[in-house]
Order: structure tokens, then C-alpha cells, then sequence
């Protein structure tokens, strides 16, 4: 079952010790899809049925580590020329990585995808399928009786993977950075047609593949964070004993500011142990001429 939701849509009720630096909870502990199939429960009986700007500030939602909500799908969709209905389609990519948004310049909407990290390696991934159907579209042999069509599907999962926005068929598509004076992109927008970008409820977005990937996400960045984590403290753990090894060997040897070890006569006269004093010429020594008669 598919619907379009309207913007008018009414609301209605319905040997370290790790694990303290961890914060390891009862909650942290659970199934990350069954957290966030709690949290969007609560969140639909307090907005009920949601509306477009409701789907649009749930593309903003995160959880407490700050890791996205919102799912983007990346698909192919097969249009049949003679029918002029898609028949078939495969998912090409499907990601977390990215913060999603949708923005209105004129009579075109532009979905920006804000990914986290510069160099990203989900961004490098989604750009070269873009690259590629670009290239592929534009020598593309219609005598097939078919066209493909690359379309996107965003699911906030605090709305349960019920709601979403699906926008299809870009006319334009570009990389760049967030800010004039970033060095590096990290960010991909899509221009659309207004009729492209479409709000829709869809009991089928919530598939097996989508929840899994869910979890799996949301898995890895709690593994990353505990990792960085241990790492940390392992550093830490490390330069303590290195400067307490340092600081032993100080303790024992002693340096004068040339690098010799040296120690003090009872005259405070400077006194070179003999290892160093050998073959040692101060600049007071005058040189040694040899013999004429030898």
C-alpha cells in the first residue's frame, strides 16, 4: 500500500579496564533496530500522522553518538518505453553515511547529501555510480524497448521506515565542498524537476535489506567508537610508562648541556671521564709541530 502524503496531511493520536570509559548501558546493549522501533513509536503517537515538514525535520534526527538516522537508497528503475511504467529495478547503494536535505531555488528542488567526514569513502563510492550512469545514459540504446532511471529513496527511521521522499530522474547532479573556503568536497547535490521529488508512505520501504543495513551501520559506528576509545587509553597508558622509563634513566645519568656525562671535582672544576677525554682538544691547546730532525 502507497500513499502520497499532502502538505496539509492531518495529525491525528495514534589489562585496562575498558568498560567504564565505554558507558556500557542496559540500552546501549539492545538490538539498535529495536531502539529505534521504540523511539519512532513514541515519536508518531506524539505527531501523529506525519506530514512533509515533519518528514523533513526527521531527516535531521541522530543518535546520542551523533551518527545519522536517515537511510538513502540509491536504485535503478527499469521503465518500460511501450507501457511507460517501471518494471523493474535493483538497489545500487545503499547508505547512513550522509545528512540529508531537500531545498526549493525556483521551480527545482535540490537534495544535498552533507557527508561527514572530507575524503569520504561513501561519498567516493555514491560518485562514481553517478559518474557511470551519466556516461553509460548518454550513449544509451533505446531499441532495448526500456530506460533506466536512477531515482533516491530517503528513509527517516525515527518515522519508523514508513515515511520517506523519493525523488527520481535528476537533470543535474554535482560535487563540491560545503563551505568557498574548504579545500576538499564533501557533499553531493541532485537538482530535480518539482514532480520528481514526491513525500509517500510505503509499508515496503521497511525491507529486510534496509533494516539490515540499519543495523549493520549503526553497529560499526559503536564498534569504531569503543576501538577509538581503547586506543586512546592504550596511548595514554603507553606514554605514562615511556616518560616514567625516561625519567628513570634521567634519574641515573646525568648531562651537561653538550651531551658529555660529566661530574663535578671538589673544586667545582668540570672533570671529563676518560672515554670521553681521550683524543679531546680544547681551543686553549696550542698544536704540536713535529720534529724537524724526524
Amino acid at each position: 500500500m502507497q500513499e502520497k502524503i499532502n502538505d496539509t496531511a492531518t495529525q491525528t493520536e495514534t589489562v585496562i579496564d575498558y568498560s567504564k570509559h565505554f558507558g556500557f548501558t542496559e540500552e546501549k546493549s539492545q538490538d539498535p533496530v529495536e531502539l529505534l522501533k521504540t523511539r519512532a513509536i513514541e515519536k508518531l503517537k506524539k505527531i501523529g500522522i506525519p506530514s512533509i515538514p515533519d518528514i523533513l525535520d526527521a531527516l535531521k534526527d541522530k543518535d546520542d553518538q551523533g551518527n545519522n538516522l536517515t537511510i538513502a537508497e540509491f536504485r535503478i528503475n527499469y521503465m518500460d518505453l511501450e507501457k511507460g511504467e517501471v518494471t523493474h529495478g535493483k538497489s545500487m547503494f545503499l547508505t547512513m553515511a550522509p545528512q540529508v536535505s531537500l531545498e526549493k531555488s525556483g521551480a527545482y528542488n535540490t537534495v544535498t547529501l552533507q557527508f561527514p567526514h572530507k575524503k569520504s569513502a561513501e561519498m567516493n563510492r555514491l560518485w562514481s555510480l553517478l559518474s557511470d550512469y551519466g556516461a553509460e545514459m548518454a550513449q544509451y540504446d533505446v531499441s532495448t524497448g526500456e530506460f533506466p532511471l536512477i531515482g533516491l529513496t530517503v528513509l527517516p527511521m525515527t518515522l519508523g521506515g514508513q515515511y520517506g521522499m523519493i525523488a527520481t530522474d535528476p537533470i543535474f547532479y554535482h560535487l563540491q565542498p560545503s563551505s568557498p573556503m574548504d579545500q576538499y568536497c564533501d557533499q553531493i547535490r541532485l537538482l530535480f524537476e518539482p514532480e520528481a521529488v514526491m513525500f509517500m508512505r510505503n509499508d515496503s520501504f521497511k525491507s529486510d535489506e534496509v533494516l539490515e543495513t540499519v543495523k549493520m551501520e549503526l553497529a560499526a559506528e559503536r564498534l569504531k567508537e569503543e576501538a577509538l576509545v581503547k586506543a586512546q587509553l592504550e596511548k595514554e597508558e603507553f606514554q605514562k610508562e615511556h616518560e616514567a622509563e625516561i625519567q628513570s634513566y634521567l634519574d641515573h645519568n646525568k648531562y651537561d648541556k653538550r651531551g658529555f656525562r660529566s661530574s663535578k671535582g671538589s673544586d667545582g672544576s668540570f672533570k671529563t671521564r676518560e672515554p670521553f677525554k681521550e683524543g679531546f682538544r680544547t681551543s686553549t691547546q696550542t698544536e704540536q709541530k713535529p720534529d724537524e730532525g724526524k
